[in-house]
């Protein structure tokens, strides 16, 4: 993998029509860290070399995909979030310590995945619109002044049309709330995924470190309810992924034993 997310720097050192070629393809990589290394060739190629012709309808394509994985991250961040916000209002005695760092440790990771998720958008829009707007845009954004990043919301909603308006600019007004607020918190418990289906969305995604951060908190909560999840893990390619997802397999079938 560290091979695979060198080589488009390789390619964006050709600056030629040719990488843009062979640089396309790469962007359907099930990695995120070889896409996010694509992109930014990519990125880096345009600022260069603007006269390069990159395909449109594909630029276009991606950015879609890009969105739905943002907006399922988001929506495992908001389960997460409204876990904590109810574990906060248990005893200590419920929630153990390891949980509480479990869970913390899976939303530092979403948050993180959120903000590689941004960038790639931000740096493929900037393939289709001038790259000076939407990197201004894209700093408004994550700007810690609410005047900042709502002029950054109304030059968008100006810049981008149709679908990709529609899509976009609801994504774009998530970011920028805090997620943490009790009043936010409040207006998203209604439509929020129940945790088992934010650890299905989560161990589908083709994410090593989200999946292990998954199966350590599956472990760590011990409920024979997530079995099934689990199981599925053994399945995967990954070695790493399936030895632990054997281990967590024994741990909570263990539990099931003890209780019979």
């Amino acid at each position: 993998l560290p091979v695979c997310r060198s080589i488009p720097v390789v390619f964006e050192a050709f600056n030629s029509q040719e990488s843009i070629k062979y640089l396309f393809p790469l962007l359907l990589d099930r990695d995120l860290s070889v896409r996010l290394e694509v992109i930014r060739a990519l990125s880096n190629i345009k600022r260069k070399s603007p006269r390069l012709i990159f395909n449109q309808l594909k630029v276009v394509k991606i950015i879609f995909d890009e969105c739905k994985l943002y907006q399922k991250t988001l929506t495992a961040m908001h389960t997460e979030i409204i876990q904590q916000y109810r574990n906060r209002r248990k005893t200590k005695v419920l929630v153990s310590t390891e949980e509480r760092e479990a869970r913390a440790a899976l939303l530092d990771l979403l948050e993180h995945r959120l903000e590689s998720g941004l960038e790639r958008i931000f740096k493929l829009l900037g393939l289709k619109y001038q790259q000076q707007d939407v990197d201004i845009a894209y700093l408004g954004l994550m700007s810690e002044k609410h005047e900042a990043q709502h002029n950054a919301i109304e030059f968008l909603d100006n810049l981008l049309t149709g679908d990709l308006k529609r899509t976009l600019i609801p994504i774009i007004e998530n970011t920028v709330l805090d997620i943490t607020s009790d009043e936010v918190i409040q207006k998203i418990q209604q439509k929020i995924l129940s945790e088992f289906e934010c650890f299905q969305l989560l161990l589908e995604a083709n994410d090593l470190r989200l999946n292990l951060a998954v199966l350590y908190l599956i472990k760590i909560q011990n409920d024979s309810k997530y079995i099934p999840l689990v199981e599925k893990c053994i399945l995967k390619e990954d070695e790493k992924l399936k030895a632990f997802a054997s281990e967590t397999l024994l741990s909570l079938q263990s539990t099931v034993h003890l209780s019979e």
